[in-house]
């Protein structure tokens, strides 16, 4: 079953839970079209902990997938903008890539994809391009850095989402508890 098979049937389904679920996954499977296995790997990557992660081979890479699911994520989450009649809001504000950097200035905190393969994440923040090394850990240790550039520069919000306990809560993973 391709993306476009799944489209088809969502538009002449009068089930609109079904309808409702199916528009919430397929932005999961579009990434590519071999959707048998970018949901083997996402049950494999559940299941095990993310321990069989494999950030540079596959059919797409586990770090292009994580990226991926990451950004579908805060797609869903934040306020439709329209700008972005795609509903890719997150991407478009919060991710840039080598042939779109000719400004650093007007993303004042992103994830910059450095490199497509093998997969390299950069985090841009405040004018600067932030390194990470490349390998195994790059892209988690950019999420982890972008959301430390969100929380110290934006107050811990993307967009009018907050990251904090009142939101999505993921900014425990930067933030001691004692201090907070």
């Amino acid at each position: 079953t391709t993306t476009n098979e799944i489209k088809s049937f969502i538009r002449s389904c009068t089930n609109t839970t079904l309808v409702s679920q199916l528009n919430e996954i397929l932005p999961n499977f579009e990434i590519h079209s071999n959707q048998e296995y970018i949901l083997s790997r996402i049950q494999i990557l559940a299941r095990t902990y993310m321990s069989d992660y494999n950030w540079k081979s596959g059919v797409i890479t586990d770090a292009e997938l994580v990226f991926n699911l990451f950004c579908i994520y805060f797609d869903r989450r934040l306020t439709p903008d329209p700008r972005f009649l795609d509903g890719k809001v997150f991407r478009g504000n919060y991710v840039v890539r080598q042939a779109q950097l000719t400004n650093i200035a007007r993303y004042p905190t992103a994830l910059f994809v450095y490199q497509e393969k093998p997969p390299v994440y950069k985090v841009l923040s405040n004018g600067e391009i932030h390194d990470v090394p490349a390998g195994d850990h790059n892209l988690l240790d950019c999420l982890l850095l972008f959301v430390e550039c969100v929380n110290s520069t934006r107050n811990g919000h993307i967009g009018s989402l907050n990251l904090g306990t009142s939101g999505v809560d993921i900014l425990w993973t930067i933030v001691s508890p004692s201090l907070s």
